[in-house]
């Protein structure tokens, strides 16, 4: 049964992360971690907050958590929990499945950015605080 709870201070959380996303989570980040029983699936790591948003980062190792609330439970958090309005990020150009996802979960490519780095342009993203909520 796959559940949510809050990205730890355990190393283990941050290494699993670091493993498949070049940033560095050892400081001044919050998150959540879908696992299954010890099994991390996948995990949304927020940083750079100001006082109406912030970045994420997702690491997604199976699908199937997509469907079982895994972006619904990121967004609640940051929309509601901590009372921001918008989530932003950067996504390579090169990275098709990251591309496809963030038009599927309702993130809006604001402007490319050419010659940013990882082998081409990165889009930046940008999703807002639900009508309704907040």
């Amino acid at each position: 049964m796959l559940q949510f709870s809050p990205l730890g201070t355990i190393s283990h959380d941050q290494m699993w992360f670091m493993k498949r996303n070049p940033i560095d989570v050892k400081t001044g980040v919050k998150g959540i971690v879908a696992h299954d029983g010890p099994v991390i699936k996948g995990m949304a790591v927020f940083d750079t907050w100001t006082e109406n948003s912030c970045q994420v980062h997702i690491v997604i190792t199976h699908p199937t958590i997509i469907r079982h609330g895994f972006i619904d439970e990121g967004f609640k958090y940051v929309f509601e929990t901590c009372g921001r309005g918008i989530i932003y990020g950067l996504t390579p150009e090169n990275n098709e499945k990251a591309l496809k996802f963030n038009e599927h979960v309702g993130f809006v490519e604001l402007y490319p950015c050419p010659g940013a780095g990882y082998g081409g342009w990165v889009a930046v993203f940008d999703r807002y605080l639900p009508a309704g909520l907040g």
